[in-house]
């Protein structure tokens, strides 16, 4: 699930994992945060995860965020392609497909 708030190109992004996985060859629990960086292309919302902590330690990997649809990054319909306004993420939480390779 992805944290609700207003973001712009070199943002940080908060996601918070349904369930649990394994990162970087580490187990991870529900609720793990992950964190990356937000650039908007071609209207849609991408995240860059290069690396995750996980208990206290920092692990490389590589992250995709996918939208329910199962297309990379978020859509952002009707958005005006050089505007400067921050993108909203809606109070409820957005829900994201997060394609680990690590």
């Amino acid at each position: 699930m992805l944290t609700s708030g207003k973001i712009q190109n070199g943002s940080s992004l908060t996601f918070i994992l349904s369930e649990p996985t394994s990162i970087a060859g580490v187990s991870t629990k529900k609720g793990q945060i992950i964190s990356g960086i937000a650039r908007e292309q071609d209207g849609r919302l991408y995240v860059d995860v290069s690396t995750v902590k996980i208990d206290g330690k920092v692990y490389p990997t590589k992250i995709k965020v996918y939208s329910e649809n199962g297309i990379e990054g978020f859509g952002l319909s009707g958005r005006n392609p050089n505007s400067k306004k921050p993108i909203e993420i809606p109070n409820s939480g957005t829900n994201a497909i997060l394609m680990i390779y690590s």
